[in-house]
């Protein structure tokens, strides 16, 4: 759809007045763009988000106002901040820092539901492969970030530990999604799909770096961790999202501008610049606390041609060159293994004694 857009709408539900937000802004958890103050290369013609082609992109109408809030993603306090945010200012579209893949995420579990469903929805968590039927959605994951993203997504999302504290994670979202449709607002998924960051963030890092991030999927996969202990730990982590950040740049440098640097973009494009918020007066941004300051300083910016960089992987251009209407990459896959078992079972006849 349309920039992500879920197409949720709901009944009005009463204004409140801006001053219910007054101590978000003056604490700085909620930030403000407003389009007639922002610098002249923030309005640029042509700098398009999701939905837009370059003929549509030039006739965008940016948002009049947009209400960026930076969130703890297992935060009950951020989640209530998110709800007052939106029932204040009664926005036309709600952005979320989510993709497709990640959408499950704002729906919440039922109450009836047993301890086995339960266990089933934390499992399949930030990076499960959701969908209607689990082929289209490794299908779509594999046209997306190729072999290796399918790969590391799949490992992570068999995680003990993520597993521990996935039903934990995104309860602003969640927030949000209820909030926006009890205001008839439209909720956009905003953020770039993870099978490409995940793609972009391998193909970016060196020998050395790809030798620590499997060692990290390894500890992930393995360590014996008690749940309580490790959602403790992620609370701790999203307190201290500048000290974490620092450390995944000593760690990972080549993985901090495709997860984090290259988000903010996108995200900003999204809630600015994307056929979901074409003409709308008022929009509300929920991001991850590490990601307000750089969408706020992308909105000001002019990022023209950056929405074909961010979403280019070589997998999603293979997938794209097609021959008689199949993806050339598959009728390459399949030369090969032609090749490969073809070669096998000549060195059988070969060399294997006869009968």
């Amino acid at each position: 759809g349309k920039g992500g857009s879920l197409g949720l709408r709901s009944s009005s539900a009463p204004v409140e007045g801006l001053g219910a937000i007054d101590d978000l802004i003056q604490s700085g958890a909620v930030r403000v763009w407003k389009r007639e103050e922002a610098p002249v290369e923030a309005l640029s013609a042509g700098a398009r988000g999701a939905g837009h082609n370059k003929t549509s992109s030039r006739e965008h109408r940016f948002p009049e106002t947009i209400y960026v809030i930076g969130t703890s993603h297992v935060s009950k306090e951020s989640a209530a901040d998110v709800k007052r945010l939106i029932e204040a200012v009664q926005p036309d579209n709600v952005v979320v820092e989510l993709c497709r893949s990640r959408a499950g995420i704002m729906y919440a579990s039922s109450p009836e539901e047993d301890a086995e469903q339960q266990q089933q929805k934390d499992q399949a968590g930030m990076l499960s492969l959701n969908g209607p039927s689990f082929l289209q959605a490794a299908i779509r994951s594999l046209s997306l970030g190729g072999g290796t993203a399918f790969l590391l997504r799949a490992l992570l999302a068999q995680s003990p530990q993520l597993s521990a504290v996935t039903g934990q994670v995104g309860v602003d979202f969640r927030a949000a999604r209820a909030a926006g449709e009890d205001c008839g607002a439209q909720i956009v998924l905003g953020d770039r799909p993870v099978e490409i960051t995940l793609e972009r963030c391998w193909r970016g890092m060196d020998r050395e770096e790809k030798w620590r991030a499997a060692q990290l999927v390894g500890n992930t996969m393995f360590a014996k961790s008690n749940r309580t202990e490790l959602q403790l730990q992620v609370g701790e982590m999203a307190s201290k999202v500048d000290v974490y950040e620092a450390q995944l740049a000593e760690l990972l440098p080549s993985v901090v501008e495709p997860l984090i640097r290259e988000r903010d973009v996108f995200l900003s494009l999204t809630m600015k610049s994307s056929m979901a918020v074409n003409g709308c007066k008022t929009v509300v941004g929920v991001v991850g606390l590490g990601h307000l300051d750089g969408v706020m300083t992308c909105l000001d910016q002019n990022h023209s041609g950056r929405f074909k960089e961010l979403t280019w992987t070589p997998s999603r251009a293979a997938m794209k060159q097609k021959v008689l209407g199949v993806p050339r990459a598959v009728w390459e896959r399949l030369a090969w293994d032609t090749v490969l078992f073809g070669g096998l079972y000549l060195a059988y006849l070969a060399f294997w004694p006869q009968a």
